[in-house]
């Protein structure tokens, strides 16, 4: 199939090649990201970048190969999510894994056959409900926390469904659902009515006696016993840790990312993509090799649970190739060169005289538009008051659209970026740009414990004097005076 290529990609300006060459299709677009840290990233600067796609992510489980661990909920409920999804999607970017595109998945059928939808006014017999969510994984719990759980108390029916963003409340009079509340998980009270709810499957696989029965036939086929660890704990209707990587027993056949896909697909890899595949097939087999030490727990055989190497590459060329990267591209019909150039250093240093010197140089020469992109509104207060107290004032934009309508050079907004950009007539400035990618990956851990860190300071030269000041642990007060000392 044809190649295409868009070069000369720094920062953020992959996401943004993306956007642009999308918007020209109408087909879907697979990006696969080469590790996790990328997935993340590229997925936050897509999103920033959008205005009129469809963005699916197709997460990555983030445990090794053959490991003892399961997926978190979280991650089982935003795979199920888009595998219900794409089989619809037209038109689009979906973004995964090279790990992710590796995997045999559920097949195509599984994801309609098990899902279903409640709405107002549904008759609903409340224990035959209750095996019916047993039965597509959904665990029983006394205190809904999390995705796949539910509890009953009385007439009422607490349900998190997988792909949901939040959880809902049944109430039922006698066997009628009489009304669907969306809740908070910290508070448990009701935030909102909705009239209709989609649930889907807990797991990536079935539980069922049928599925039950087809893990028997599958087990006995593969390893030629039913001696195991794995086998009588699926035997009693008990999931053990790890089970994700004996799924295709579950099933009578399976399917990969590629069959959920159309076929005029277009699939974008990065540089250096083939070593990569050599790398995790490397590993894959590594793996495979420490797990079959443990006899009690044999692992499948590896093409059960990852599709081949071979076939892999078979059906990346029989769509059509886009690759990207940071190296220029052939000058070349369907060989584009992207518009990006590397930021010049902008970071604060607090020991300098003028701390902001290196920003405030670059401002007066650039000619073109500014966008500095903060990760929170509190974030973006203080930073605004920052450039104020030197003499400039950004202007406040809605996210990348405002920047665009907007005809102020300076501009400032709040969102997940962390990658700048900069081309001729435009540079994108992140807080990663400004205080180092350390700085800012302390903050993210701190904010995680902390719910009004937004607030929290990234530098000293953010401090005037008259500002409040709250210490996390010991006290409060206010800014007298400042002085700047050499250790």
């Amino acid at each position: 199939m044809d190649k295409s290529s868009i070069g000369a990609l720094h920062g953020s300006a992959q996401a943004l090649a993306l956007i642009e060459f999308a918007q020209q299709q109408e087909q879907v677009i697979l990006v696969v990201a080469n590790d996790i840290g990328h997935f993340d990233q590229l997925f936050k600067s897509l999103h920033f970048y959008n205005t009129d796609l469809d963005i699916l992510r197709f997460d990555n489980w983030e445990v090794l190969a053959f490991d003892h661990f399961s997926p978190h909920p979280d991650i089982t409920s935003s795979r199920l999510n888009t595998l219900s999804k794409l089989p619809n999607l037209k038109r689009g970017i979906v973004i995964t894994t090279l790990e992710s595109l590796t995997q045999q998945l559920c097949p195509l059928a599984f994801s309609k056959a098990y899902s279903f939808s409640l709405k107002v006014g549904d008759t609903l017999e409340l224990q035959t409900f209750a095996q019916r969510l047993l039965k597509i994984g959904y665990n029983r719990v006394t205190k809904v926390m999390e995705r796949g759980e539910f509890s009953v108390k009385g007439s009422l029916i607490d349900l998190y469904p997988m792909g949901a963003k939040l959880p809902c409340r049944l109430d039922l009079f006698d066997q009628e659902i009489e009304s669907i509340r969306l809740f908070d998980i910290s508070t448990q009270r009701s935030t909102e009515v909705t009239q209709e709810i989609s649930l889907l499957p807990a797991r990536e696989f079935s539980t069922d006696q049928n599925s039950i029965k087809i893990f028997k036939e599958n087990y006995q086929k593969t390893f030629g016993h039913t001696n195991g660890f794995i086998f009588d704990e699926v035997t009693e209707s008990r999931l053990p840790i790890g089970i994700e990587f004996y799924l295709s027993l579950f099933f009578t056949r399976t399917n990969t990312l590629f069959d959920y896909l159309p076929n005029d697909s277009i699939i974008a890899t990065n540089e250096g993509f083939s070593s990569r595949v050599a790398l995790i097939y490397d590993e894959i087999d590594s793996r495979y090799q420490q797990a079959s030490e443990n006899f009690d727990r044999l692992p499948l055989p590896v093409k059960q649970v990852f599709i081949e190497q071979q076939q892999l590459f078979s059906q990346v060329k029989q769509r059509q190739q886009l690759l990207i990267g940071s190296s220029k591209s052939e000058e070349k019909l369907g060989h584009l060169n992207f518009d990006s150039r590397l930021l010049p250093p902008l970071n604060i240093n607090a020991q300098n005289k003028v701390p902001l010197n290196k920003f405030l140089v670059f401002e007066k020469k650039f000619s073109g538009k500014i966008l500095i992109v903060c990760e929170s509104k509190g974030r973006q207060s203080v930073l605004s008051d920052l450039l104020i107290s030197h003499q400039l004032n950004p202007n406040p934009v809605e996210g990348w659209q405002g920047f665009l309508n907007s005809d102020k050079k300076l501009c400032i907004t709040n969102d997940e970026l962390s990658e700048g950009l900069l081309t001729e007539d435009i540079a994108i400035i992140t807080e990663v740009n400004l205080f180092g990618a350390d700085v800012v990956k302390q903050q993210r851990r701190r904010r995680a414990k902390h719910k009004d860190f937004d607030e929290a300071i990234k530098s000293l030269v953010e401090i005037q004097i008259g500002d409040p000041i709250v210490h996390e642990k010991l006290w409060c007060g206010t800014v007298l005076r400042a002085k700047n000392t050499n250790f």
